[in-house]
């Protein structure tokens, strides 16, 4: 009987209940193995990168670092919303959102506004970081801001525009920074 040899071999017979315990604990393992492999490696980021963006900003909050206010007075824009498709912030914007944490930065931006080699959009960025900050000096800075020749860059949506800095202090004053 051919045909009963070839039968009884493709009938598998029922696992072992001990079989399938087996089983079921390789599967726990493997489980519980990815789990400690995918801690491991959070940790091991942490401590490659122990620290977030917000953690630096704290830590830096009252050291003066002239380098932010150096590349503030180099920008060409001003921003303060997100701008283009992928809605990213200026260079100038995010300057400008390192120093408004620091402990004295109101005098980053009173600096900016009496140099004369920062440029009239790293200026706007310093006269809105006075009028966040509330200072007293506002006012005075604001007239001087005003006072300046000269055209205003600066992105309002997806459109460039320029205007003359006392048509943009009014507007601060007017609308708060934009």
């Amino acid at each position: 009987m051919p045909h009963a040899d070839l039968h009884s071999s493709l009938i598998k017979k029922p696992p072992c209940w001990k079989d399938v315990v087996l089983t079921l604990q390789n599967y726990f393992v493997a489980t519980v193995m990815c789990f400690v492999v995918v801690g491991y490696s959070l940790q091991l980021i942490e401590h490659l990168f122990p620290d977030t963006e917000q953690q630096i900003a704290e830590a830096n909050k009252g050291k003066p670092d002239p380098e932010l206010a150096n590349q503030l007075a180099k920008v060409s824009l001003y921003g303060m919303a997100d701008v283009g498709l992928a809605a990213q912030p200026l260079p100038g914007k995010k300057i400008f959102d390192q120093i408004i944490l620091r402990q004295h930065a109101a005098h980053y931006f009173m600096t900016l506004l009496n140099g004369r080699h920062a440029t009239l959009e790293a200026k706007a960025f310093a006269l809105c970081g006075l009028k966040e900050l509330r200072s007293e000096y506002y006012s005075a800075y604001r007239d001087l801001y005003a006072s300046f020749a000269g055209e205003v860059s600066y992105m309002h949506g997806d459109v460039m525009q320029k205007i003359p800095p006392n048509l943009f202090a009014i507007s601060i004053d007017k609308a708060g920074c934009f």
